[in-house]
């Protein structure tokens, strides 16, 4: 695994996050943060970053912000 985390054992809450931020830096380091802190992560992400962000759980389960369902939202309809 490539990003250590505070749990143990070593196991992330997420399989996946992604972040939409305003630069791919800042996307891709509150995504690490999260997959590493978990839940607590995500809370103190989402109240301190303007961010969208999107999570799936180690049982497939999503977990979405409004814009970022906004964003998935009209990207769909563009296809459609």
């Amino acid at each position: 695994d490539h990003i250590w985390t505070r749990f143990q054992p070593a196991v992330s809450p997420f399989v996946q996050v992604s972040v939409m931020a305003d630069d791919i830096v800042t996307a891709d380091v509150l995504a690490t943060a999260i997959v590493a802190g978990g839940e607590a992560t995500l809370d103190l992400v989402g109240d301190r970053w303007d961010v969208d962000v999107l999570t799936v759980d180690r049982a497939g389960g999503l977990r979405a912000t409004p814009g970022m369902r906004s964003a998935i939202r009209a990207a769909v309809d563009r296809v459609a």
